[in-house]
């Protein structure tokens, strides 16, 4: 979740676990089996090779890891990348003993499959921070490996807030600008890495994984509404006036109850061809 130069704070990372957790068990759990039953069929007599890539603490990968266990005959091997080492040196997936630990950026995944091959090639919550050059240095490696790819918990740039205000769409246009900054896909990744699977032959499903936010998760929606915030007026200073004003409407709403925030985000599983061997394009 922190490669590409770009690192996330600890704290972030703590405050949206649950609601990652619970968007992908509602809704993304079906990747998962249909992941289980791919490597039941394709791996035999030795672990499932899985790599986690901007892993930051590994939720995403303990999620999987548990969704994956009783559905496998043979144990899960995993290696958690990512640029910033503090975030993998809190992962209890680290601490635990089940996974090793690989500080290394986006563009060494083609050296890090090279020197141990994967099985499974998995992210959450990192396509929209890539820029395209990224996102192949990323899949590349992958198809060329034959790997399975599962990308989690991608925004897709679509909010729907209840109590609308005057200025939710320019605070919504300002903060999806604010994403393609610097190149980068923003909320268009997760169709740019469909597309790039499907060029490849990989098969290719994908499911709506919102957040719903409300009063039962009120610490992380306070700080998705700052965040949104914040991204929208360092796009457009001239306007934060009027952006710091709504997010003051918001936060009290948010802090009555009063408010609820449907986030919504894709995973996709990419599933390699049955017949490999043909070089990525």
């Amino acid at each position: 979740m922190s490669l590409a130069g770009r690192r996330v704070d600890a704290s972030w990372l703590t405050l949206r676990a649950d609601e990652d957790a619970r968007a992908r068990s509602d809704f993304a759990a079906g990747l998962a089996d249909r992941l289980a039953a791919y490597a039941r069929a394709t791996v035999a007599d030795r672990p499932l090779r899985l790599v986690d890539v901007g892993a930051g603490t590994g939720g995403g990968a303990a999620w999987l890891r548990h969704r994956l266990l009783p559905r496998l005959p043979f144990p899960q091997e995993w290696r958690l990348v990512d640029i910033d080492g503090d975030l993998l040196d809190r992962a209890p997936a680290v601490r635990g003993g089940w996974a090793h630990a690989i500080v290394s950026d986006i563009a060494d995944t083609a050296a890090l499959l090279d020197e141990k091959p994967a099985d499974v090639i998995t992210c959450q919550a990192l396509l929209d921070l890539l820029t395209p050059d990224q996102l192949r240095q990323l899949l590349m490696p992958a198809m060329g490996a034959g790997a399975a790819v599962l990308l989690a918990l991608t925004v897709t740039g679509t909010v729907r807030l209840t109590s609308p205000d005057d200025d939710d769409d320019l605070v919504a246009d300002l903060f999806n600008a604010h994403q393609l900054r610097a190149g980068r896909l923003g909320s268009d990744a997760s169709q740019r890495a469909g597309e790039l699977l499907r060029r490849n032959g990989y098969d290719v499903v994908s499911v709506h994984t919102p957040w719903r936010l409300g009063p039962a998760t009120g610490a992380l929606l306070e700080q998705w509404l700052r965040g949104r915030a914040a991204a929208a007026e360092e796009q457009q200073p001239d306007d934060g006036d009027r952006i710091e004003q709504w997010l003051n409407r918001r936060l009290d709403l948010a802090h009555s109850g009063a408010l609820t925030a449907i986030v919504d985000h894709v995973d996709l599983l990419g599933l390699p061809p049955a017949v490999l061997g043909a070089s990525p394009r």
